[in-house]
């Protein structure tokens, strides 16, 4: 695995959610104004051309939601940035404690990508919050 800087700009971002929506309908409405505050187009994990278009995907949910992500986007270069809302988060990016924080890393890019191998030819971007962020 190799980690490098994250140096994109993000005007549009890809979200996906485990489907318990009483659980992340908050932070889904926080996403939003700040989506718009910053310009960003949220396109939804069933949009069509979302795996071409996103600078991110953006995931509110569990490990399962998480890897329903890197899965749609192996063999992108589309970082999944990845927001702990199940029991065990191993491959969430953050914490649904700091959730505000982390969909502003999330939208302004500001986050290291790690190159995660899959069985397949194809790689997984899994973006890590910095803690210089």
């Amino acid at each position: 695995m190799s980690t490098r800087p994250s140096t994109r700009s993000v005007s549009k971002a890809a979200v996906f959610t485990h489907n318990r929506h009483d659980e992340t309908r908050e932070t889904i409405e926080q996403l939003r104004d700040l989506a718009q505050q910053r310009g960003v187009e949220l396109l939804t994990q069933d949009d069509e051309g979302a795996r071409k278009q996103a600078d991110v995907c953006i995931v509110l949910g569990g490990d399962g939601a998480t890897l329903r992500a890197m899965r749609a986007y192996a063999g992108t270069s589309v970082p999944v940035f990845s927001i702990n809302f199940g029991r065990v988060g191993f491959l969430a990016t953050v914490d649904q404690d700091d959730t505000r924080e982390a969909l502003e890393l999330a939208l302004t890019g500001r986050f290291e990508v790690v190159q995660m191998p899959a069985d397949s030819p194809n790689s997984v971007s899994l973006a890590v919050a910095s803690a210089s962020s």
